[in-house]
């Protein structure tokens, strides 16, 4: 980096230019190679064996055959190599913590930002690295709304939603299970709430991938029919980044967030936010420093003293899926989420919930527990139970979900995953069950309709 004579150019007294210059490419970028690290093609390789050992055996989760890991989901799973290179870049951070946070870190996040744009399909301008999913929405929704605020939320949006959302009115829209083959139904559904509501929803929010019910959501629709009666929408696109091709501007929504952890395997502690340029004036960053005050780059920039590793490894993770292939790996998932909820259904002689084989498009799925535990109402004490016993006493990681009181698996399919993996789970609940019977009545059936493989 040159010296130059010229005073504080950014924000703070950061000893770095402009953010809003970096990100237009006004300014030469200094990037360090020890913070760019390279991924080692000999991992690549393997990983793209998908399935296989040789891939199984870069994935923490599958180190110890000790459990069936199918709830990828959940927080999302670092493979080894990811791992060795972030720690590499954060000690390269404490060998020299004061020069990197005065005069690399910024250069490495806009590089991040920039990177994550092509991927997700959007104006690095627009686009801001933040912690989690988590933040992004109370950036947004803290913004926004107050307590005289209307918005619009589904009754099977992820739950910490409902709790940002409480200090305002809420209008609900109830989507039932079976609309899960009619996308078409959701847009009925949402359009008759907006009619009964008009003029007064101030924003809408929407799961991209409901976690709870693993349902790819017509988001683009969806935003048109808001925008037609002049509501923003906020999406939340936690479980899309990798499971499904991302595709921001297309969407068209006013505002998205995403996590980097899930699917896309980066390591814990990075997401993004989403905003488009005509609101930049209004989405403020919960956390005041710094940046404030200087536009929406800056403002989002800087998040107080912490550990920016795992956003500095987004480039990282871009090359990494850049090199396995994004849509041989989703082809993979999505052929393999087919095949194990048609094993499933076997086993357990149930139903899939999604029936359209190609709606199967986004690494997870639901899929009811066999019809014996149907009979009566169940709640979340019951699936509870059940997964506490798959995990203590099978050693399986898979969420068990009351829905309608019903109980399902949610499972999900990552590159790592193979069929053996959910031949485990299929019976295991059949060896489960029948030691259970005063809680699901399976003395009734006695396993003549469901089948071991």
């Amino acid at each position: 980096m040159k010296k130059t004579g010229e005073g504080y150019q950014g924000f703070g007294s950061f000893m770095t230019p402009s953010v809003d210059d970096m990100l237009d490419n006004k300014v030469p970028m200094y990037l360090p190679a020890e913070f760019l690290p390279a991924v080692p093609q000999d991992a690549v390789k393997k990983c793209s064996e998908f399935g296989t050992d040789s891939c199984r055996q870069l994935w923490p989760v599958c180190a110890s055959t000790k459990t069936t890991f199918v709830n990828h989901g959940a927080f999302g799973v670092t493979p080894f190599p990811s791992l060795t290179a972030f720690h590499q870049v954060r000690q390269s951070v404490e060998a020299e913590p004061l020069a990197f946070f005065d005069r690399t870190l910024f250069y490495t996040m806009v590089n991040a930002i920039k990177r994550l744009s092509t991927v997700v399909n959007c104006k690095p301008k627009e686009l801001s690295l933040v912690p989690n999913c988590t933040f992004g929405l109370n950036a947004v929704l803290n913004s926004l709304l107050d307590k005289d605020s209307t918005v619009l939320l589904l009754d099977i949006t992820y739950g910490s939603i409902k709790k940002i959302a409480l200090g305002s009115n809420i209008v609900w829209a109830h989507i039932p299970l079976t609309c899960a083959n009619a996308p078409d139904k959701i847009v009925d559904i949402v359009r008759d709430v907006l009619q009964a509501n008009e003029g007064k929803v101030k924003l809408a929010v929407f799961d991209h991938i409901t976690s709870n019910t693993a349902l790819l959501m017509p988001v683009q629709e969806l935003t048109e029919l808001c925008h037609s009666f002049g509501v923003p929408v906020l999406v939340d696109g936690a479980h899309a980044l990798f499971a499904t091709p991302l595709n921001i501007e297309k969407i068209n929504a006013d505002f998205y967030v995403g996590n980097c952890h899930k699917w896309f395997s980066c390591p814990r502690g990075c997401g993004f936010l989403w905003v488009k340029s005509k609101w930049h004036n209004q989405i403020k960053n919960p956390i005041k420093s710094h940046g404030s005050g200087s536009g929406f780059s800056s403002d989002f920039m800087w998040w107080g003293n912490t550990d920016y590793t795992p956003a500095l490894m987004v480039p990282y993770m871009v090359d990494w899926w850049d090199a396995v292939g994004w849509q041989s790996a989703r082809d993979y998932c999505n052929k393999l989420l087919h095949n194990a909820t048609t094993l499933l259904c076997k086993s357990w002689n149930v139903s899939r919930v999604v029936t359209n084989p190609s709606s199967l498009c986004c690494c997870m799925a639901l899929v009811a527990l066999p019809k014996h535990t149907q009979g009566k109402k169940m709640t979340s004490v019951q699936s509870k139970l059940m997964q506490d016993n798959l995990f203590h006493v099978h050693h399986i990681q898979v969420p068990v979900k009351c829905i309608d009181d019903n109980l399902y698996v949610r499972i999900s399919c990552m590159v790592y995953n193979n069929l053996e993996d959910y031949k485990t789970l299929a019976n295991a609940v059949l060896n489960l069950l029948p030691e259970l019977p005063d809680v699901f009545g399976t003395h009734a059936d006695n396993g003549q309709n469901s089948s071991k493989l």
